[in-house]
């Protein structure tokens, strides 16, 4: 079951990574409709969020010897994973982008 949690976040984590950098250099040119704003700036949580799935299985993964399993390394790196992703949310939703007004 990791491997198949390993390879679908590591799979969402290119696709989210190419869409937020894609977005971000389409808003930096002007590129961009209005109403797709919102939803550019919406794909950092997802993308941190697949991200630290990524990076903990990896981590799980190299730590724990094939074929064994180990539920104390399992919490160790899930809860600061968890709690850091609690507090990006909390500062994406305490410091929202502001939209730039129609001229």
């Amino acid at each position: 079951m990791l491997e198949a949690l390993h390879r679908v976040s590591a799979f969402f984590f290119y696709l989210f990574a190419c869409l937020a950098i894609g977005g971000a250099m389409l808003l930096h040119r002007d590129g961009t409709p209005a109403f797709w704003i919102p939803i550019v700036h919406s794909f950092d949580l997802p993308l941190i969020l697949v991200a630290m799935i990524y990076g903990g299985t990896s981590l799980y993964g190299g730590l724990v010897q094939r074929g064994m399993h180990s539920r104390t390394l399992m919490l160790v790196i899930a809860v600061p994973l968890l709690l850091l992703f609690v507090l990006f949310v909390f500062l994406n939703f305490a410091f929202p982008v502001t939209l730039p007004s129609a001229p």
